[in-house]
């Protein structure tokens, strides 16, 4: 009898089994890290959009020689800001309707911002409002925003802030409160 000699190549079921039980794991592992830093990622995002909006605005006011508003607002379902020139004294926006629809009479919709609930992402301004409401404004000739210490807060529901803040001079500037997010400066 002779013995054949059997030259096996490949891999086995066990070895890929294996193998898919340590990726495995290692997903596990690595999802919540993951997930935290899309959600950081989403507030990064959002916050940098609202500066490029404010300095937007206030652009606006000036090319224009004309009163622009940042007006903010929410719903169960969503944060939003519109932005507007004021070409009369008649008319009225509001953010959760729809882009494009939010103001009505002499209000000229520039642009409107919605961060849906559902997307784990909302801004909320931090000032203390009179009977006008959450509303940042630039008038022309010296474009100082009305309030003069205007602050936002962008905030996920799972992890990260971020504070956008004007002064008086209208410099923008983002920190974040609760140190959630790195390398971004403290407030």
């Amino acid at each position: 009898m002779s013995r054949t000699s059997v030259n096996l190549r490949g891999i086995g079921i066990i070895e890929v089994m294996v193998t898919l039980a340590i990726l495995g794991l290692l997903a596990g592992a690595a999802w919540p890290n993951m997930a935290d830093m899309l959600a950081r990622h989403r507030v990064t995002v959002a916050a940098s959009e609202l500066r490029s909006d404010l300095a937007l605005a206030r652009s606006e006011a000036s090319i224009r020689n004309i009163s622009t508003i940042v007006t903010f607002g929410s719903s169960d379902s969503m944060s939003c800001y519109t932005i507007y020139s004021r070409n009369g004294e008649v008319g009225r926006c509001t953010c959760t309707a729809q882009p494009g629809s939010a103001c009505i009479g002499s209000f000229v919709e520039v642009k409107t911002v919605q961060r849906l609930a559902r997307d784990g992402v909302l801004i909320t301004t931090l000032n203390e409002w009179s009977k006008v409401g959450p509303r940042l404004q630039f008038s022309p000739p010296r474009m100082t925003p009305d309030p003069v210490d205007f602050r936002a807060l962008v905030k996920s529901n799972r992890v990260g802030q971020l504070q956008v803040s004007m002064n008086a001079i209208g410099r923008i500037s983002t920190c974040t409160p609760d140190g959630s997010m790195p390398g971004v400066i403290a407030c």
